[in-house]
């Protein structure tokens, strides 16, 4: 009887290991790396869409006719992004309020590459239509690198123009 025992063993050992081997073995090889999601950045500035924020207003001037402005030296706005150079002009955060992001692309998914602290202040040296984060406006500054920040897009509707 000891013989059978040892002789079936491995017969059911054997049985065991096919059964296992299925595609609904709870022992199957599978990829558990978890997908990739992003980190959020430290500063969240950039606007939700449909939360509120000022209004910008414009006010029509005579300008005497120019010759087309070309973005400063060293600005290179991405070659995927329809940029209007403009000229050049100063924008800041409000005092008080959170910083700003500088994104890669003119819109909240694009990489933020830096940010313009409240009170501090970033050239402009064009204009990009982009994500409308605010009803009625999409208009996204490109802004020259800083000390705090690589080049990029900042949306409009969360910096004011430096008068």
């Amino acid at each position: 009887m000891k013989y059978r025992f040892v002789a079936v063993l491995p017969l059911l050992l054997a049985a065991l290991l096919l059964a296992c081997n299925g595609s609904d073995s709870p022992f199957e090889d599978t990829d558990v790396s978890p997908a990739p999601t992003g980190t959020e950045p430290i500063f969240q500035r950039s606007p939700s869409p449909g939360s509120p924020t000022a209004t910008p207003t414009t006010t029509a001037t005579a300008v005497s006719p120019t010759a087309t402005p070309t973005p400063e030296e060293g600005a290179t706005p991405p070659a995927d992004v329809d940029v209007k150079p403009v000229e050049p002009f100063e924008v800041t955060v409000p005092s008080g309020d959170q910083p700003a992001n500088v994104r890669a692309k003119p819109s909240t998914d694009g990489r933020v590459v830096g940010i313009i602290a409240a009170g501090r202040k970033a050239k402009v040296v064009g204009e990009a239509v982009g994500q409308e984060v605010t009803a009625g406006n999409n208009v996204w500054y490109f802004v020259e690198a800083s000390s705090d920040s690589g080049e990029g897009f900042v949306y409009s509707g969360v910096v004011e123009k430096v008068e």
